[in-house]
């Protein structure tokens, strides 16, 4: 499992459940470059797209409209804002490369198999975002769930509905 559940506590691992629909669709990714049929990847891929874009954007919400905000609050410290900062921009980052995959199925509609901008595209997106999640995992969650302050604002907040 990506994550280890002695690093969070159970209110924090719920917001790490969010991180898993992420990892599932970054597994799917990985079986489509490692498979050897270019045509059924391609297929595979410009079906998958539009979901894991919407996927990502829901993620990134959550992770600016209520996490990021809950630590910035609770555990005030420059090393805490500047890991935010780096965090926030790594989404636009995703974002962007996500739009790029899109543009390259508007602008090759002949196009019917995986080529390389698309593989090496893929590739550094997936390393990106799982060294995003680690940081989040291995760092802010541990930070957030020292403070009873934070936690008690995760805790209203996943008990919204």
């Amino acid at each position: 499992m990506f994550f280890r559940e002695d690093k969070v506590n159970g209110k924090f691992l719920k917001i790490a459940q969010e991180h898993e629909v992420v990892l599932e669709y970054l597994e799917k990714l990985k079986i489509l470059l490692e498979n050897n049929d270019l045509s059924y990847s391609f297929k595979q891929l410009k079906s998958m797209l539009p979901e894991f874009k919407s996927e990502m954007r829901h993620h990134f919400k959550i992770e600016e409209h209520f996490l990021f905000p809950a630590a910035l609050l609770c555990v005030p410290s420059i090393e805490l804002v500047d890991m935010i900062m780096v965090l926030q921009k790594e989404h636009g980052f995703v974002e962007r490369d996500i739009d790029t995959l899109e543009r390259m199925f508007e602008d090759n509609p002949k196009a019917t198999q995986m080529n390389e901008a698309m593989t090496g595209l893929l590739k550094t997106m997936i390393r990106d975002i799982e060294k995003h999640a680690r940081i989040e995992i291995d760092h802010l969650f541990p930070k957030m769930d020292a403070c009873k302050k934070c936690r008690k604002i995760i805790k209203g907040i996943l008990l919204e509905p």
